[in-house]
């Protein structure tokens, strides 16, 4: 077995730390050099920048050099009263040393020169009586050669509680980044190693090296604890609470500056560096660009017309062979499931391969031609995938839902100035087997109440306009009692603005694909369907296959009254609808009241 084995199951947030090439980026990058010929300090700007902008930028670069880090002795660390790592352990865990492992000659040189790295900078030092030991995994770097150290501590996360500290959603810091001009990504330094360990907890991060090197102890926060991302999080936003969301968006040690125009972008810069400079928090120049059109940012391409898909992560799946195995199958669907806000009908395009999920151990795994043109249509759509365009506020945005026997599925759509509709988001999931015995108005109703509570961050702010084969808000929000699931749906829907409409042209090539991958179900006409106010319909006719309804809501009138004897004590109930039509009911009550509490 390889040394360098697998770090999925050793690490949290390392294998992006691990990593020291530049972020994609559109933009053609010249190299630029913050110090001397005999002492070099290169960054990266963008060669697509104008004068003034550009001249004003490099300066910028040059005024703050002091906040990036070229070698590590440059750190000095977050100052302690700011953040520090803790390492609580739960109750009835002991400490652990781990059984000692191997490594080839040539891996413990290139080991004992990262330690000495790693002493000289003061992250680490010796260790002596450690009761928690673990083993360090030697991490290659791809372009060196050398070795980066992370260390095994699987027994150490195991016994440490969790950190519930919320993370931000990845959906809304991509979206925050979108319809920026000039963009500018930066990356934190060692990012982790600039938080100080708590000196109670750095025995518990002791680890040992192979041959005579030794064993040490963690000053600072490594990388591969269980809440290490929690709290360089916490530290990140204490730094930058006030220009998150207005002039920058953070991920754990990605940042992003952003300016809708040019003339802003020098600004929010200087504001960040400040920032970083009163607090001691360095970035890797080698890892940062500056005033860009476009780049990558949590594996999604963002620039001034939206969020499209990362070239290398669609052309991942459209190179990929058919899987072999189940585990195989499980990678695969794992790639197109990050990309699934993007794809029409997701639920319904991997639905083939399903079964094979399915298969027990013993079973045989037998790729068949149906799964193999569910792969080919997923490729093909892969080769052209939509720009979605987050929501502009103050703007209504446009709900197409729709439902087959086996899944249900949803575009969430704005119009933009031209008044063309720009896809949001698509949302879409397999049914499960109770769900498919729903009727067809079920669930169209269950796509709307899935999607409500998916994207309440998108919606909650809008009026909603709902596009579907019937109108939902009059199957659900209209009846006089509610009872079952859809009196559970209709309830969590009160909160947000809906409005139906009928469809009478397709202004956008997004909604003609959600359209052509959902041909839905026929669904019988709503004066058939056992809902209130049927004679207020109105028609309309549509594009659409099938009768689209609008509806003006009428209020119904309720009559009560209560009554009372010697044994027994009752309630009466009237509900008049809008045309005059009344319905009686009467109920014993099993309880001694007066007339007018009944």
């Amino acid at each position: 077995m390889s040394i360098f084995m697998d770090l999925s199951e050793v690490l949290d947030f390392a294998p992006a730390a691990l990593d020291d090439s530049l972020p994609e980026v559109e933009d053609p990058l010249q190299e630029i050099n913050l110090g001397t010929e005999e002492d070099p300090r290169p960054t990266f700007i963008s060669t697509l920048l104008k004068e003034p902008l550009k001249s004003e930028l490099m300066a910028l670069l040059q005024e703050f050099r002091d906040c990036f880090a070229w070698h590590y002795h440059e750190m000095p660390g977050l100052d302690r009263q700011l953040v520090e790592h803790k390492l609580p352990i739960k109750d009835g865990y002991l400490p652990v040393k781990q059984a000692r492992r191997r490594m080839s000659m040539d891996t413990e040189l290139k080991v004992k020169e990262e330690i000495e790295r790693l002493l000289k900078a003061g992250f680490i030092r010796p260790t002596i009586y450690a009761d928690w030991l673990a083993n360090i995994v030697p991490v290659l770097k791809r372009k060196t050669g050398a070795v980066r150290i992370c260390v095994d501590y699987r027994n150490l996360n195991e016994a440490s509680p969790k950190d519930e500290y919320p993370m931000p959603m990845a959906d809304m810091l991509v979206d925050g980044a979108a319809h920026n001009q000039v963009l500018s990504f930066m990356d934190g330094n060692a990012g982790y190693n600039q938080i100080m360990m708590a000196e109670q907890d750095i025995h518990k991060t002791a680890f040992m090296c192979p041959g005579h090197i030794g064993a040490f102890e963690y000053t600072v926060m490594p990388f591969g604890l269980r809440n290490a991302g929690a709290t360089y999080q916490r530290a990140m936003n204490s730094i930058f609470h006030d220009m998150i969301g207005h002039s920058l968006e953070v991920y754990i040690d990605d940042v992003v500056i952003k300016s809708p125009e040019e003339g802003n972008h020098v600004a929010s810069l200087r504001k960040a560096f400040l920032r970083m400079r009163q607090h001691k928090l360095k970035m890797n120049p080698k890892k940062c660009v500056f005033g860009v059109q476009a780049g990558n940012f949590l594996g999604f391409l963002v620039h001034q017309r939206g969020i499209e898909v990362d070239r290398n992560k669609a052309k991942s799946i459209i190179e990929a062979l058919p899987p072999r195995n189940k585990k195989e199958l499980q990678s695969l669907l794992g790639k197109i499931n990050f990309l699934r806000r993007f794809i029409s009908n997701s639920a319904g395009k991997i639905q083939p391969f399903s079964s094979l999920l399915r298969l027990k151990q013993e079973q045989t795994f037998k790729w068949e031609e149906q799964h193999q043109q569910a792969f080919q249509e997923i490729k093909h759509y892969l080769l052209n995938p939509p720009v979605l365009s987050p929501p502009k506020r103050g703007r209504p945005l446009k709900l197409y839902v729709s439902a087959s026997e086996v899944s249900i599925g949803s575009l969430l759509v704005q119009d933009n100035k031209e008044g063309k509709e720009q896809a949001v988001y698509y949302l879409g999931r397999t049914l499960t087997e109770v769900e498919r015995r729903y009727s067809a108005i079920e669930r169209l109703c269950l796509a709307l109440y899935f999607t409500a509570v998916k994207l309440r961050h998108y919606m909650l702010p809008h009026t909603i306009y709902i596009i579907a084969k019937t109108d939902l808000i009059k199957y659900m929000l209209t009846r006089p009692m509610l009872r079952g699931r859809i009196g559970k749906w209709t309830l969590a829907l009160t909160e947000f603005t809906f409005r139906y409409v009928p469809q009478k042209a397709v202004k956008g090539q997004a909604v003609a694909d959600f359209l052509a991958d959902h041909p839905g179900e026929e669904i019988e006409n709503m004066d058939s369907l056992d809902i209130a106010n049927a004679d207020l319909l109105t028609r309309a006719h549509v594009c659409l296959n099938n009768p689209i309804y609008s509806i003006h809501l009428t209020p119904w009138k309720l009559y009560f009254d209560g009554s009372k004897i010697d044994k027994a004590s009752g309630a009466g109930v009237v509900l008049e609808e809008p045309l005059g039509v009344r319905h009686c009911y009467s109920f014993q009550l099993d309880f001694q009241c007066t007339n007018n509490r009944a």
